[in-house]
């Protein structure tokens, strides 16, 4: 769910790859507006307010919080991490590997072996609960595995693509 203004408009023309249009509503509070497209004179429909929306992804996870695995045989992996409310406890995940990466400005795609989509904020990164560190940490301790640190990920990012256009 995302703390924006939702776009209400079902006749846009460009509705089905919006993120205002396509995003979960919140169920206890959610803002809407009837944001209008514009077409030019070439026909081609424009919205000041359109945000792409997962570059295509079918995304199955966008943690609040997150880092990078890395695991003994060379691979990496994604760990994931919500913070709970009055409701709901704090919760993490592990995916199943990294096969590749894409990007936007904002957005890591961390495509996983298993077909997961992973959408992690990159300002996000190494942010995670007391309670997902603790989990972290007993990872870490009990297995060959290492953090990543915030100043590698770019490298690692160009190194499993590259791993993957040459197999």
């Amino acid at each position: 769910m995302a703390d924006i203004t939702k776009c209400s408009n079902e006749k846009c023309k460009l509705s089905k790859t919006c993120y205002r249009y396509v995003v979960v509503a919140n169920p206890l509070y959610q803002s809407y507006a009837g944001f209008e497209p514009i077409v030019d004179e070439m026909g081609n429909t424009h919205c000041d307010f359109y945000m792409e929306s997962n570059k295509g992804y079918d995304v199955t996870e966008e943690p609040e919080r997150w880092i990078l695995l890395s695991i003994p045989n060379g691979e990496y992996k994604v760990f994931a991490s919500w913070s709970g409310s009055y409701f709901d406890e704090d919760r993490w995940r592990i995916n199943s590997g990294i096969k590749s990466v894409d990007e936007d400005n904002n957005y890591y795609y961390f495509i996983g072996y298993s077909g997961s989509v992973y959408k992690c904020k990159k300002t996000y990164y190494g942010r995670i609960t007391g309670y997902a560190a603790d989990i972290v940490n007993e990872i870490v301790e009990n297995h060959d595995i290492l953090i990543v640190d915030n100043n590698d990920i770019d490298d690692i990012i160009n190194t499993i693509n590259k791993r993957n256009t040459t197999t």
